[in-house]
């Protein structure tokens, strides 16, 4: 008994978290707030300008789509928790009241807990609190995601996995089977390619003030704009004609490169800094209070040697690792 439920719909969220860095420990349950069907959610999820995103998405009609690839971080309100977690969002059949989920829906849910805890080496507990391997939104912050239904369901989903994952185990193992072929190719819009990184920076900070959502990668030497990852060549030149009417020069292309991190600002002569709590003279003598509560200039350094004024005034040599950038 293969255990994988059937994913219908790829759509990647082009603002996630980057690679996994942690174990996976458990799935996280949001609700969507709105009677949608999975397109419907998937097309809010990628195509939105809110930085949210998660695993999966399981729509009204049942059917269930992947958003951000498992090996990336999903990003939702929940935080760093979901470096640990699969997370879903799951649609509604009626808006307000209990905030109720489909049949479909909720079948499809027991089916991706049981899934993900099998593939993962987890058991499908419910505690109460980020104990178990089942958690929902309200256990991260203050909030009624996923509504009183879902929650009034999570010991009945964690039971429903776990009978799942019994019947696959004791059943033979099926011949291999074709699954869904995950999309090889994903369309991007483009919106800049540039040598040095303050110009890539100010194009990105631009888009991001026109509420789209964006990121740089690092591509054939040049760092480079983008923003869509869409399966479907047709989502992406309908994003691009919209960028277009906003003024953007675009291009659509299916290469993309590593997220590129913008190089810390450092110190250098003509800086303004202030020295951090509690630091010393670079020979181990005391400041004045005063010193810790303004700011000054770096008119000299050499090496973890700095030396600093206030209104052209010498004040005192410091450790550079001792500044901060204001």
């Amino acid at each position: 008994m293969n255990l994988k439920p059937d994913i219908t719909q790829y759509a990647y969220r082009n603002h996630y978290g980057g690679v996994r860095k942690e174990k996976i420990t458990g799935i996280i349950i949001h609700h969507a707030a709105a009677v949608w069907t999975c397109q419907q959610l998937l097309n809010f999820m990628t195509g939105g300008t809110r930085h949210v995103s998660a695993t999966y998405a399981i729509g009204n009609d049942g059917l269930l789509g992947l958003a951000v690839p498992e090996t990336h971080r999903p990003h939702t309100t929940s935080g760093y928790h979901d470096e640990y977690a699969i997370t879903v969002e799951v649609c509604n059949s009626r808006a307000g009241g209990d905030w109720p989920v489909s049949d479909k829906a909720l079948r499809k849910l027991i089916e991706l807990v049981a899934y993900t805890c099998d593939k993962y080496g987890l058991e499908p507990t419910f505690t109460g609190d980020t104990r178990g391997t089942i958690r929902y939104h309200g256990m991260y912050e203050a909030t009624a995601c996923p509504g009183p239904y879902l929650k009034s369901k999570m010991k009945y989903i964690a039971s429903e996995a776990k009978k799942l994952m019994q019947g696959a185990s004791a059943q033979p193992t099926p011949k291999p089977t074709p699954k869904p072929a995950e999309p090889s190719t994903l369309y991007r819009v483009q919106v800049g390619a540039y040598k040095e990184e303050k110009n890539a920076l100010a194009m990105e900070a631009k888009l991001k003030k026109a509420g789209y959502d964006t990121y740089v990668v690092k591509v054939d030497g040049l760092i480079k704009v983008q923003t869509g990852a869409f399966a479907v060549k047709e989502n992406a030149d309908k994003l691009a004609e919209k960028l277009k009417k906003a003024g953007f020069e675009v291009y659509i292309t299916t290469k993309s490169g590593d997220r590129h991190t913008p190089q810390a600002p450092k110190i250098v002569v003509g800086s303004k800094v202030r020295v951090k709590a509690g630091a010393k003279t670079y020979k181990g003598g005391d400041l004045y209070d005063f010193v810790y509560k303004r700011d000054h200039i770096v008119s000299e350094i050499s090496g973890d040697r700095a030396v600093i004024t206030y209104g052209g005034v010498t004040v005192a040599a410091v450790r550079l690792s001792d500044l901060v950038l204001v």
